[in-house]
This record gives C-alpha cells, structure tokens and sequence, in this order.
C-alpha cells in the first residue's frame, strides 16, 4: 500500500449527514436542496447574531441561483455542455479533425512569385480571403465539400509547400467540482488535454485492493465486483463495505481513478465516466495476500475488467500473481501496480524484469519521491506525492505509489475510451512513448520512460498503435543537379527519399548550411536561388528524418554556380508563328522563341489579354527555349486579334512582343 503520512480519520458524524446523498444525474432537484440544506448548517451555526444568519440566508440564495443554472445548462447525462465552435459558425468533420468548411490555407514554396500566386489562384477559382504577409500564408475561398480534393490534388504541386484545412480547436474540457481546482497533480499529466477526446465511455477499471466505501461521489460509477475476504464487513459480498475503516485505501485509489465528476462536488476523477469494479483481497488490518490478489486479477480479468489497477505490493511477487496478471494479458486486460515504496531493496531479480504488470513510480510536483522504489522494474512514472482527492485533502497529504498507479490506470481507461481496438502491448507502448522524459535521456531505473502524458497518449490513441520500434534512418540521393553540371538563376533539386516507416521531413543544405525544409511528400523538390551565392563551385546535400529522429544523410552533389552579376538586360522574345496579319483557320499554334544571355525563367503566350500558356523552366534554365500553344480558331469571334508574349530571366528582367491576326 502507498504510505499516508497522516493519522487515519474517519468522517465526521456532522460531515456525513452534510453530505448531499443523491443521484443528481436523476435527480437534479435534490441537488439544489442538499445545497441549501448544506449552507443552511455550515453557516447559521457560525454564529447567533441575526447579521450571521442574514447573510448566509444571502449566500444560499446566491448559491441556489448558481446550482439552478446548472441544472438548466447540464445535458441528460448530467455533464455540463460546452460552448463549442459549432455553436458559432458551422464546421466539417474530417477523420479526428474539425475545419471550417470552404476554407483552405495555401503556402507557396520560396522562389514563386507574388504574380504567379495570384494568378494560380484565379485561375484555380479560388478566392483570397485572408493574407499573413509576414509568414507568406494565404487564406484561400474553395467550394464547400471539395476540399478534401482540392487538397488531395494540390499537395503535390511542385510549387506548393503546403496546403491544408482550416482546423477547429476547442477550449480544453475543465470540470465544476469544487475540489478540482485544488488537484494540481492532472495538470502536470495534461489531463484535461485527454478529456477533450473522452472522459472514459464506461471503460471498466477493477481495484483489487481492500474494497470501496460507497461514497456519494463513488456509488454512480460502481457496478458489482467480488469480495474474496467475505468476513463480517463483506455486506452482500460485490466488493462494496458500509465501513471507512477498511476502504479507506481501496475507496481513494478508486476516486483518483474515476470518481464521478462534474457534478458540482467533491473532486474529479482521472476516467470520470468509467466504472468501478470493485475487488476485495485484504483484510481490515489492510494485509493482503498472493492467493486472494492473485484471484482478484483472475475474476477481474474473466469478467470484463478493462484494466486492473493493484495498489498493494511488498518486495516479493509471487509467481501465482504473475500468472493471473498473464492470464489478465491474455484476455486483453492491461494490469497496472504500484512500483513501491520502500525507496531501495524492492524486490529480486525477477521482479525487476517482470514484464506483464506496468509498474508506477510516484512523483511530486516535478521530481521523483525520495520513497518512490527504484530499478528495472519501474515502466514510468505519476505524481504520487501529496495528491489531493477524495478523502485525500490538502490536509490529509496523501502520498505512494499507490495513489500514482490508479492515475495511470484511470488514463487507461480513456485510452481504451479512445480506441477499443488498442492491445495491451500496444497501449503500453503508447503510453510509454509518449511519456515527458523525466530523468536521463531515454529510459532510467528512476523515471522509468518519463511522467505520463495523458493528452499525448489518449491523441495517439485515437490515431492508433505506433509502429514497431525503429533504428533505421531514411535513405535518400539527389537526383538532380548531377555533379559537375553548371547552374544559375532559381535551380530546381529533387531529391528522392524513402523509410521502411515513413519520411517527416527532407532538408536542404548548400555549403553544409541549412537551406530549406520541406515535408511529407513523394518527391522533394526544392527551389534553390543560386544567384544568391558567388560564382563558382558549391555543394548541395540532403538530410531525411523519420518519426523515430533517425535522420539519413544524401550524397554530396558539386555544381558550378554561373550567373552574370547586375544583369539588366531583358530576353529578346519573338513570335515566330502564325505571321502578323496573317488569317486564322482550323487549329493554329502559336510558337514563340525567348533567348536570354543567362538564362529563360518563363516563357508567357496571352490571346486577347489572356493567358494561354506558360513555360516555366525550374530544374535547368535554357539560354534559347521555344514556347507554343495550339489554338482552336473554330472558338474565336470574327475580327481582328492580339498576340501577345512576354519572356522572363532569372533576375525578372522582361521583354515583351506582339503582332495582330484576322479570322
């Protein structure tokens, strides 16, 4: 058991009567009257002047108001609704995400012009409806119910650096008991992060340990268990005592692991809307032993436990209790123990290397409680040390690796809430994964794999299982430039990278300094400004990474930078076909030649003002190029016409030509 540093205390005769002993998810009118009763007493006996009594006949009215608007605001399940974005504007669901429907946000890679992105966007029909000109963002108006494919189609545009939804995020979930605000211990785990994909979903969490004390804040998330000590307190023997003196263990581990919450009272539950399963396997005196935990683990396990939480331990296991813990694993139920708490001298080896229990270490406020056990054993940490809960308050300094275990139990739940497919290798491995590292980089005999994250591991939950463990980095080549190829203006490389998992990002380096990054995709091409850079030889090199932080390196490719410096000269542009003045008929191509003394950037054709065609030249910048475009005579008026072409170099000097044509 987790070691309390105070002098066990029953509640009072006064308190117990105080208490407000109804079901408020059936009854919401009993709330409103238990908190008069309540006020009425806590306050009138304060003192006997009428002033007294005055105001807390003031403070009962003001209170009342508040509990009646709860009970307006509270859904059918008891818990209160809030604001969401929906309430404001309407949102699409995607998957896990939520987006403003109609609305993309558009980035382009670097080196595309202010021009070429507006007109990529008009002539794509989309709208700007907003501009971050300082991070080079725009804000773009597609068709509602296309954005998907929009997105989809434009991902791979060699131009674009991203392009995705427009997401909805909420406020984080917070409860209204009245001693939340005071239990500092789920803030350090991101808990309220967790709640916002789910509060448990009636996930079942048994508690072998001394039994539960049916608790106004406990008797809604209680369902029958079983109780194997079946002495003189044992009741009708589901595990559920009408006596403190033996639940007071069992009765605070189960509040930290699901206590109902948002309720207006007590404290808040890490898994509020799973079920208690309640294991009786110690006596009064609060020893427990192998056989009956053992059992415990087995009935649990048989009978629909979704994790089991033991809070009890020493400095032996015994293999009966590894076997029921397996026979646990085989049914798909995760066992979660208290990792002890004699500091040093836990147990033998093989305890330590057990591997079908996750053992908890205890934590204060950011570092390891000094009675906290140590070694191999010990998978990750919780905080442990004066938590405050049910029956656990500020006075009280509930401390061990008891009160860690059923934290960790309680997330879980709401992992299994998440996503009831997950294995319990699986949740285990998420669970660890994405632990906050607390000791030595990686894993320690201290921390464990670092303080649970509980955000971080309901999220990946939900994403579903990490992939195997991964050591090998990506592989990657530059495929264009070659070495020794000469270059100048904007130089397209293309790199190509591939993992047995998956790339997250490729960056570019020239002269071994960072250049670019770019993300997901199926091939690598970034823009690189080589005017930028002094004439002569240069080396550009690529890194990849994967999820896992192996990163892969490319070969080193050496190129001649060759630029004419303050160039001020434009392309010299002609239109070589159809003739000036010439007639139309049937399908006529218009071809243009652009030559340029450093290079042809882009090549533009207009008919009548608008655009038809334009040659691009990224990956290598041509001194002489020829453009063309096939027109449909059969789709144009009668009369005279315009052909208009303008040519673009690298350092944007253009040049432009016309003539006029008949049909």
């Amino acid at each position: 058991m987790g070691n309390q540093f105070f002098s066990p205390s029953s509640p009072s005769e006064e308190h117990q009567k105080s208490q407000i002993a109804v079901d408020d998810k059936k009854n919401p009118e009993a709330v409103i009257a238990g908190v008069l009763g309540v006020l009425r007493k806590e306050y009138v006996v304060i003192g006997t002047a009428r002033v007294n009594v005055f105001r807390s006949w003031l403070l009962i009215g003001l209170v009342a108001g508040i509990a009646i608007g709860i009970i307006f605001v509270a859904n059918r399940s008891g818990e209160v609704e809030p604001i969401a974005a929906e309430s404001m504007r309407q949102s699409e669901e995607h998957g896990q995400q939520r987006f403003v429907p109609g609305e993309l946000i558009l980035k382009f890679r670097k080196g595309v012009s202010d021009k070429e992105k507006d007109e990529f966007i008009t002539k794509k029909g989309f709208k700007i409806k907003d501009e971050n000109k300082g991070m080079n963002v725009r804000l773009v108006l597609v068709p509602e119910g296309e954005e998907d494919s929009i997105k989809k189609a434009l991902s791979q545009n060699p131009n674009i650096e991203y392009i995705e939804y427009n997401n909805i995020y909420n406020l984080l979930a917070a409860p209204n008991d009245y001693g939340y605000s005071f239990q500092w211990q789920y803030q350090r785990i991101n808990l309220p992060g967790a709640w916002d994909f789910t509060t448990g979903n009636n996930s079942i969490i048994a508690v072998v340990d001394g039994g539960v004390y049916p608790h106004e804040d406990l008797i809604a998330n209680l369902i029958n268990g079983l109780d194997f000590v079946m002495d003189s307190y044992s009741g009708d023997g589901k595990g559920i005592l009408n006596y403190y003196g033996a639940t007071e263990h069992g009765t605070r581990v189960s509040a930290f692991a699901a206590e109902t919450t948002n309720n207006v009272m007590n404290y808040a539950g890490v898994g509020w809307n799973s079920r208690i399963m309640p294991i009786r396997v110690c006596y009064v005196d609060g020893i427990c032993d192998a056989w009956l935990t053992g059992n415990g683990i087995h009935w649990a396990a048989e009978y629909g436990a979704s994790v089991i939480n033991v809070s009890i331990g020493g400095t032996w296991i015994n293999q009966y209790m590894k076997d029921a813990a397996n026979f646990a694993l085989s049914k798909g139920v995760v066992v979660v123990a208290g990792g002890g708490n004699t500091s040093s001298g836990c147990g033998p080896d093989e305890y330590k290397v057990d591997g079908t229990i996750i053992h908890v270490g205890a934590t204060g406020d950011s570092y390891i409680w000094t009675g906290s056990c140590t070694g191999g054993h010990i998978d990750a940490v919780a905080p442990g040390m004066g938590v405050v809960g049910l029956w656990c308050e500020q006075n009280q300094n509930c401390t061990g690796t008891s009160f860690a275990a059923p934290i960790v139990s309680g997330v879980i739940a709401l992992m299994r809430a998440a996503n009831p497919s997950l294995t319990p290798y699986q949740l285990e491995r998420i669970l660890e994964a994405t632990a906050d590292d607390s000791g030595s980089l990686g894993y320690d005999t201290t921390y464990g794999w670092g303080r649970i994250n509980a955000f971080k591991a309901v999220k990946q939950a939900t994403e579903g299982p990490l992939p195997p463990v991964d050591t090998t980095p990506p592989g990657l080549s530059i495929t264009y430039p070659t070495s020794g190829l000469d270059v100048g203006g904007m130089t397209r490389v293309n790199v190509m990278a591939a993992d047995d998992v998956g790339v997250t990002r490729v960056e570019l380096y020239v002269d071994g300094v960072f250049y670019s990054t770019l993300y997901t995709a199926t091939t690598y091409s970034f823009l690189w400004d080589s005017i930028e850079y002094e004439n002569g030889l240069h080396t550009v090199q690529a890194k990849a990474y994967d999820a896992a932080g192996n990163v892969g390196s490319s070969n080193s490719v050496s190129v001649s930078v060759k630029n004419i410096l303050n160039d001020t000269n434009p392309p010299s542009v002609v239109i070589t076909k159809p003739a000036s003045g010439s007639t139309l008929s049937k399908t006529t191509t218009i071809s243009v030649n652009a030559s340029d003394d450093i290079g042809v950037q882009n090549v533009e054709i207009y008919f009548d003002s608008k655009l038809k065609s334009s040659c691009l030249y990224t990956e290598s910048v041509p001194v002489t190029t020829t453009c063309e475009y096939r027109l449909n005579v059969s789709k144009i008026s009668r009369g005279t016409h315009t052909i208009f072409a303008s040519a673009y170099d690298a350092k944007g000097n253009m040049s432009t030509t016309s003539i006029t044509v008949k049909k």
